[in-house]
């Protein structure tokens, strides 16, 4: 028997007396981990990344979430030439972290250990005293393997959740910042740097916890197709989404469970201005403009 060793796949190679026969056996990539886990910036879900190593023999890979306290369900693949990155579509970022790992499968069809995890960032924004203080809280970043460990945190702020600057800086051992003298509505995010960005991407910061603000949001506002309605978290998983024209008709009404956004098509509405209420634990309303 003849074994001859080529990156991470073994071919081994029989031979008889009468004939030759080879058998090829794969073992896969055991060292694929992901890379980062950031908030996509046009539907603000979770994004995870891994590098894609080449030259492996790697078919694809699994996505995992945590489902329960330390298991993981597979909620997507993704081939090896295809984007190294997967959009959760069902996470909801602004309600909770998650946790997730990825699996090499390769091009035999066996599946490598699931990779160590990483934990995503959660942001809550609230007000203080006096009223002009904005908090911020947020559950730390975590890489299970250990090499990624924030050494710094970036707050961003902006008018927009596509439109946002670096505030200020915290060391990575902290998870709180206090915002004062505020007095225009403003979104809020978290960052991290990495020393060794991921490639997929050439910039080393990223905006990776979800997009928090206190109140209620509406954007794009003026509507021209649709609109975005989202909320704080401490309105409660239950609340009733209201639409008022400027003579305090309503013309439109949705009760809104377990989510803290809704969207609005154009057609429901004629030009001119609007109320919009959202009522839960308190209510909060805004004005709308639809062109």
């Amino acid at each position: 028997m003849r074994t001859t060793l080529l990156l991470f796949t073994i071919m081994f190679s029989v031979f008889f007396t009468k004939g030759q026969q080879t058998i090829n056996t794969c073992i896969p990539y055991e060292n694929e981990n992901i890379c980062l886990i950031t908030i996509d910036s046009v539907t603000f879900k979770n994004r995870i990344t891994w590098e894609n190593t080449p030259g492996v023999g790697t078919a694809g890979y699994i996505i995992y979430k945590e489902t329960s306290s330390d298991i993981y369900d597979s909620i997507g693949y993704k081939g090896f030439n295809m984007a190294s990155k997967f959009i959760d579509y069902t996470s909801s970022p602004e309600v909770h972290s998650d946790r997730y790992k990825i699996c090499v499968v390769d091009s035999c069809g066996n599946k490598s250990q699931k990779s160590p995890y990483h934990q995503t960032i959660h942001l809550q924004v609230t007000q203080g005293f006096p009223t002009t203080i904005i908090i911020l809280n947020w559950t730390k970043y975590f890489d299970e393997s250990g090499v990624f460990v924030p050494s710094k945190y970036y707050i961003y702020r902006g008018t927009l959740p596509d439109n946002m600057s670096l505030l200020d800086s915290v060391s990575g051992s902290l998870n709180t910042y206090s915002d004062f003298n505020v007095f225009s509505n403003y979104y809020y995010g978290v960052g991290y740097k990495r020393q060794i960005p991921c490639h997929y991407n050439p910039t080393s910061t990223e905006i990776i916890s979800n997009i928090a603000f206190k109140g209620i949001s509406v954007y794009p506002n003026p509507m021209k197709e649709f609109t975005n309605i989202k909320w704080d978290t401490e309105l409660g998983n239950n609340c009733t989404l209201t639409v008022f024209d400027v003579s305090g008709k309503m013309v439109f009404n949705e009760n809104v469970i377990n989510s803290f956004n809704y969207s609005i098509s154009r057609e429901n509405f004629k030009k001119g201005f609007y109320i919009i209420e959202v009522s839960g634990t308190k209510t909060y309303r805004c004005k709308l403009v639809v062109e």
